[in-house]
């Protein structure tokens, strides 16, 4: 039994059930939002761990890593086309190799994390950052009993989102946190800081949070031939068709209650922005520029927000960079009387900024500056534009 586990280093596969182990709630699988790390002075990175004799630790010729090379390698037995006759006759030959500090493991739907120093501690769900400054005190050495032999290390039930502190096997201490777990549970990606030699504190500035990205739902195609085929694509085609023609008949009405200004007392006129800006009614974008500075809840929050009080700011960010460019339109045409009320000129401002950013903000105002360098007023107007970028950049503190 030991044998058979060692030789496929699969030091758990077998006994889970024998010992009593039992998991509470299974890991998680997907991607988590990671970290930018670019202002850290420290060494860190992302780091991909397949599990090992998966397609990916093929692909990428290791599946243990190594913080101080920062490469991926096999194990020494691997390599020399050997079986170690224990876990410590392989712990002990990854060690004195070098060969690296962390592996990752799956046994059906639990994971697992192997620590080749035999130190590493659970700090539950955290970003990095959030441990910038703190005195972290090095991680015991942890055991998993596996055939009534402590294994040094192993640390189960790896989530999704949770971080790590480990030692390296050279001494080092590193804060990691796991961004990714594959649905097939063969591999693992991690987000890494090692501590400065000597340093008591690991120093993250704390970065832009950076969502994972949405991966389309695969849908299954049906297996259509011939005749039937084409019906299908006909009965499609028709949905789409009806589908346009009714959004434009709803922006259409949607546009015809703010311009009619009905029932200003009630919740259609609000709830017509809220809608068009859902549905990010690129028909509908000058129109809601031109009454940015009306004062109409959007309903978002109980709090005096610019959102809240302005519905159509929120309503043209949604629409997106067709929103930025009829608020440049404004601007552009704004007259002597609307110059009286800069807060509509700022309002303008703030949504070019929150869509654009602001580099790419001033870019296009320039941009636009030089088209119209003949209309002086209209100049002007984007010259006050462009010194307003740098006062709305604080309405986002």
């Amino acid at each position: 039994m030991r044998m058979l586990a060692y030789m496929s280093l699969t030091i758990i596969t077998f006994s889970l059930a024998s010992i009593g182990y039992c998991v509470k709630k299974q890991s998680d699988v997907g991607e988590a939002p990671r970290e930018d790390l670019a202002g850290c002075k420290l060494p860190h990175g992302i780091t991909e761990l397949p599990e090992q004799g998966s397609p990916k630790s093929i692909e990428l010729k290791g599946y243990i890593f190594s913080f101080e090379t920062g490469r991926l390698a096999i194990d020494p037995f691997t390599f020399a086309d050997k079986h170690p006759s224990s876990f410590k006759e392989f712990r002990d030959a990854i060690i004195a190799s070098k060969t690296g500090d962390i592996y990752f493991k799956s046994v059906g739907k639990e994971m697992f994390l192997f620590a080749l120093s035999g130190r590493i501690k659970d700090l539950g769900q955290h970003f990095l950052y959030e441990f910038s400054g703190v005195e972290l005190a090095e991680p015991t050495e942890v055991f998993f009993v596996e055939d009534n032999e402590a294994i040094p290390g192993v640390q189960p039930d790896v989530r999704l989102g949770n971080c790590y502190l480990i030692t390296t096997v050279n001494g080092q201490l590193v804060l990691l946190r796991v961004i990714r777990i594959d649905v097939d549970r063969r591999s693992c990606a991690i987000q890494w800081i090692k501590r400065a030699p000597g340093a008591k504190v690991f120093e993250i500035p704390k970065g832009t949070i950076v969502e994972p990205k949405r991966r389309a739902r695969e849908l299954p195609v049906p297996a259509l031939k011939g005749e039937e085929y084409w019906k299908r694509i006909e009965k499609i085609e028709k949905a789409v068709i009806a589908h346009v023609a009714y959004r434009k008949k709803l922006t259409k009405h949607l546009m015809g209650i703010l311009e009619g200004g009905m029932e200003k007392g009630g919740h259609a006129i609000p709830l017509s922005i809220n809608t068009l800006g859902e549905m990010r009614a690129v028909e509908a974008a000058p129109l809601l520029a031109s009454m940015i500075d009306t004062p109409i809840s959007s309903g978002v929050s109980l709090s005096l927000t610019i959102d809240n009080m302005f519905a159509c700011v929120p309503a043209l960010v949604s629409i997106g960079k067709p929103g930025a460019a009829a608020c440049m339109d404004e601007i552009v045409k704004l007259t002597p009387e609307d110059r009286q009320k800069p807060f509509k000129e700022k309002l303008l401002c703030s949504v070019i900024l929150r869509v654009e950013g602001e580099k790419v903000a001033r870019l296009l105002l320039e941009e636009r500056k030089e088209a119209v360098s003949k209309e002086k007023e209209q100049v002007e107007n984007l010259d006050r534009a462009i010194a307003l970028i740098e006062e709305v950049k604080s309405w986002g503190d």
